[in-house]
Parts: C-alpha cells; structure tokens; sequence
C-alpha cells in the first residue's frame, strides 16, 4: 500500500503575534485541505500538527518555516512524521483552546511539565484583548 499522506508538527517561537499567527495558519492549512490543530502554548509559543497530501504538506512546511510577514525575530521547528499514523483524527483543521495539553515531550515543543497556573494567566491575558 502506498503512503498518500504527509504530516508533521511545528512549533513556532520569536516576537510576532500569536494570536494572529495561529489564525493564519489555520487558514492556509484549509485553503490546502489539510486536517490538524493549533494553539497557542503556556510557553509562550504556538504549536501544532498538520496532516494533507505528499504534495501539500511541504507547501504548509515552506509557510510555518516563512513567517508572518512582520517578524524578523522568527523561527519554526518542524518534524516530520515517518508514516501518517496519527493518534486523533481531525476532519478539518482546528485552533484548539490554550488551556489543552499539548506538550509532546520531545522537540519540538518540548516543554516538559506545564503549569497550570500560568497557562490559566495566559488564556486569560489573550481573553482581555
């Protein structure tokens, strides 16, 4: 059987606008029918997972990898995945709250234990503006 898919996940750091960010990835991950998450993380970064086609995939590598338009302090991790099991399946592609668990544990987004608490006063931070 041959693999059809593509997919890896990312995480993003630097000075640029999280929020806006995590929206623009969400909508070019539609605009290329991939299927996924995102969200912003207590740490202060935005991560995430992107699944679609061996041709769309690296197009969604090449836009993480690029940036918003705006940030000269930028940079995106991203780590291929070796087959497209996948563990949760998503029909489309999501900005997930920040409050949900993300971590994976090893890079990227390796953040180790999250603190409930600060993820609780980021959540609330972005909620206020």
């Amino acid at each position: 059987m041959r693999d059809r898919f593509g997919g890896f996940r990312f995480e993003c750091r630097g000075a640029f606008d999280r929020d806006a960010w995590a929206l623009q990835v969400r909508d070019y991950a539609d605009e290329l029918s991939g299927f996924g998450w995102v969200q912003l993380s207590p740490v202060g970064t935005v991560v995430g997972e992107f699944r679609g086609t061996k041709q769309t995939a690296p197009w969604m590598r090449e836009f993480l990898e690029a940036g918003p338009d705006e940030s000269a302090a930028f940079a995106c991790a991203v780590e291929e995945y070796p087959d497209t099991k996948i563990r949760f399946h998503f029909s489309h592609f999501k900005v997930m709250d920040p409050r949900r668990r993300s971590c994976f544990r090893k890079p990227p987004h390796a953040c180790g234990p999250i603190d409930a608490a600060a993820a609780e006063a980021s959540a609330g931070a972005r909620e206020e503006l």
